[in-house]
């Protein structure tokens, strides 16, 4: 009978060996299927991220094709020369989204490598708060050596100063912010038989501080044209050779008499043509896209009235 229980009796070494190794795996299963979750996290996160940055990019879309219309309509006479400053603003906040772009993908990139490193050297588990202290080093880290490379193209640049003149926008800049539909505070010369409303309405184009400017919008001969007015400042009342010292520093070298009145007509090699003239006690500057024949402009020019 003893031979008999021994025969039957298990061994322990063996179970307890064996069972020592199945615990071990089990441990470690653990941590790689934590480490597929979490890329599996990362991934979705980077997909999220991607179609956020998708969505701003359309919305920027949007923004500078609205920014471009109200810049062809209410520009003022200092827009007559296009310049490059709005496009070159669009291009660092397209350059600042792209930059926190990559700036997250990176992240989640270094993130991944060290949750493989830490899984191939067998590195022991540490607290959520001390892994989440390791990943804000590693961003930090990232974020110094990017921002060490670009840093200096991010400098802002300080933007020329202008002298003030008597006339509004001919040396100052334009303001920052249009408002739109205003009622003039003087007379202003309108095209008889067209709606202003439909037009556009009236723009104060003028900075803070300085004579007021009114500006519409309008088409002519299929062209489009922008109309700016203001009170004619008191050193052209006395002295007729100020409205050629302005007309000559917009180019405006050819004159014509239209309706009794010396209008003074200037076109830049690119095409877009600007009148200056002063008619009811009003300096009025157009400026349009296109050369247009100057019959055009006479039979428009007769249409103002106040």
């Amino acid at each position: 009978m003893r031979n008999q229980r021994r025969r039957i009796r298990p061994n322990r070494r063996r179970f307890n060996s064996r069972s020592e190794a199945e615990r071990e795996a089990g441990d470690q299963k653990p941590d790689i299927l934590q480490i597929w979750e979490q890329q599996r996290q990362m991934r979705e996160r980077e997909a999220q991220l991607e179609q956020e940055y998708e969505r701003t990019k359309a919305r920027l879309r949007e923004l500078k094709i609205k920014m471009k219309q109200q810049s062809s309509m209410l520009a003022d006479a200092t827009d007559l020369q296009a310049t490059f400053s709005e496009e070159i603003g669009q291009w660092f906040a397209t350059f600042r989204l792209w930059l926190a772009k990559l700036l997250r993908k990176g992240k989640l990139k270094v993130e991944i490598a060290y949750l493989k490193l830490r899984y191939r050297l067998k590195l022991p588990k540490t607290s959520p708060l001390s892994y989440r202290w390791e990943k804000i080093g590693l961003v930090s880290a990232a974020i110094v050596a990017i921002a060490s490379i670009t840093g200096f193209s991010l400098l802002p640049q300080s933007a020329p100063k202008n002298d003030a003149t008597g006339v509004a926008g001919a040396n100052t800049s334009a303001a920052p912010e249009i408002p739109l539909n205003q009622t003039p505070e003087f007379a202003v010369l309108k095209p008889q038989g067209k709606n202003m409303s439909a037009l556009g309405g009236f723009a104060k184009v003028s900075p803070t501080g300085v004579a007021p400017v009114y500006a519409y919008a309008d088409q002519l001969n299929n062209v489009k044209i922008r109309v700016s007015q203001q009170q004619l400042p008191e050193k052209f009342k006395s002295d007729a050779s100020e409205i050629t010292k302005l007309a000559a520093s917009f180019n405006a070298n050819r004159n014509v008499v239209i309706d009794g009145v010396t209008v003074y007509i200037g076109q830049s090699e690119k095409g877009p043509q600007s009148l200056i003239f002063q008619k009811d006690s009003l300096l009025v500057l157009i400026s349009a896209d296109q050369e247009i024949p100057d019959g055009v402009w006479a039979g428009y020019l007769a249409n103002l009235k106040t």
